[in-house]
């Protein structure tokens, strides 16, 4: 024990005179082996706070650099993640009162047979909102209405019957005859009226937050989504 003790010891006064003729030296001169051992001496002689202060003072780049590294896996995986998400069905909402979405959403996902896909999704939007009469958009859901359907961003529609007619004449609407058997509209009866389907659902309404009765819903003509379009349409004629 005594012997280990004595070994030690002259290990540590060797090491403190390797480091006292170091510091001697011009740090140019130096090794990197010896850098290291000046350093790790330099670190010993230091409180905590004189090595927090060192290690920021020399290592902040690569501090920088490794923080930066993590944030930019994270953000790769995100992004991919995001990239395999898929909308399978998108729908607009008017003068809603606001619903619970994401249970909605949920919900139709179900109906739609993909609630076991974490990457096919349903949106929502109920941004849009009619004038006093009922009958036209105001003027900034016009606006957001007609940019978004140009733009593809909707599948369904669902609106007030007057509203409703409005866009049908303007030619908003696919032909329902594209979408559904004949068979289907047949049986269908006065639900169908012209390119879209009058529903008359406490469910429905409760689901999507309106108090309008009945609920005109329509596939929009330029729709992406028309096969989970035509489907949802079938279940709400059921």
């Amino acid at each position: 024990m005594r012997i280990e003790l004595e070994d030690e010891n002259k290990k540590k006064q060797q090491e403190e005179h390797t480091c006292q003729q170091l510091s001697q030296k011009h740090e140019s001169d130096l090794t990197k082996k010896e850098k290291r051992l000046l350093e790790k001496e330099k670190l010993k002689a230091m409180d905590w706070k004189g090595k927090l202060q060192y290690i920021w003072m020399y290592y902040k780049v690569w501090i920088f650099v490794a923080i930066g590294v993590v944030f930019l896996a994270f953000g790769i995986r995100s992004w991919i993640e995001n990239a395999r998400i898929k909308t399978v069905l998108s729908i607009a909402v008017t003068d809603s009162a606001g619903s619970e979405s994401e249970i909605v959403e949920e919900n139709l996902k179900e109906l739609l047979g993909i609630d076991q896909d974490p990457y096919q999704k349903v949106d929502i939007t109920e941004t849009f909102v009619t004038n006093e009469d009922g009958t036209q958009l105001d003027t900034y859901s016009q606006v957001a209405f007609v940019t978004k359907v140009q733009a593809q961003a909707f599948d369904v529609a669902l609106m007030p019957e007057a509203l409703c007619s409005s866009f049908e004449k303007e030619g908003y609407f696919m032909d329902l005859d594209q979408l559904l058997d004949q068979d289907i509209l047949q049986a269908a009866g006065q639900k169908i009226q012209g390119n879209h389907i009058l529903v008359s659902d406490q469910s429905l309404k409760e689901q999507f937050g309106v108090e309008y009765e009945p609920v005109c819903v329509a596939v929009l003509v330029n729709a992406q989504n028309t096969e989970t379009a035509s489907k949802w349409l079938k279940q709400l004629l059921m």
